[in-house]
């Protein structure tokens, strides 16, 4: 597969750990590294089409800013495998991670895999739901999403996320709203993802993401 040079700043030493670069140079220079990019490029021109009622969704919820539609649908589009998958992949057994982890909300046992990750941008535990129920009720819908959490991932993907992204933990997304509406290069990517994601993202997260990012802000979505 034919490589290609990638060129972009990195703001510390941590994030050119995660890029596996030397930590020596001075921070905030630039980094060029040797990556495979073929199976993103693959990916992107083969497919990168949000679904239409997303695109609808993002105005109705106010992000209309060029920028934060571009970052938006990078993050939605990478984690969710180009918008095909909406549930967090695994066994019961893989969920137990979750099982009563207080800053998920999960209080029951099963909690774990019942509130597993689910929309574009993966809501997580019972607390996180509850939220997301509450704010549906607000709006007349009927669905109950604590009684029937599927219904994040087949009818409500991109309400979830645009919940998040737009209102969830309001000081996060301050941030990240922010940083996406003025942040026009791979660093705001690397920035951004490190509120989505958090810990270490790792090398193809960060790299599908930026990838991701180019093509929406070339379209201009």
């Amino acid at each position: 597969m034919a490589k290609q040079a990638y060129t972009y700043q990195a703001a510390d030493d941590l994030i050119r750990k995660w890029l596996g670069a030397s930590t020596s140079s001075t921070a905030g220079s630039p980094i060029s590294l040797s990556l495979n990019f073929t199976p993103y490029q693959t990916m992107i021109e083969k497919k990168g089409n949000p679904p239409a009622s997303l695109l609808k969704l993002m105005t109705t919820w106010g992000v209309t800013n060029k920028l934060e539609r571009a970052h938006f649908l990078s993050q939605c589009a990478y984690e969710s495998g180009d918008f095909k998958k909406t549930t967090e992949m695994g066994n019961n057994a893989y969920f137990t991670k979750y099982e009563f982890n207080q800053g998920l909300g999960n209080t029951q046992p099963g909690d774990g895999a019942k509130f597993k990750g689910r929309g574009y941008i993966q809501l997580t535990g019972r607390s996180n739901y509850t939220e997301f129920n509450q704010y549906l009720k607000s709006k007349g819908y009927k669905d109950d999403v604590v009684k029937n959490p599927e219904l994040v991932a087949t009818r409500y993907a991109g309400e979830a996320s645009l919940f998040w992204w737009t209102n969830k933990r309001l000081g996060e997304s301050a941030k990240v709203r922010s940083k996406a509406q003025n942040g026009p290069d791979s660093q705001s990517v690397i920035n951004i993802t490190l509120i989505v994601a958090g810990g270490n993202p790792g090398n193809d997260n960060l790299l599908g993401k930026i990838q991701y990012f180019n093509y929406f802000k070339n379209r201009n979505i």
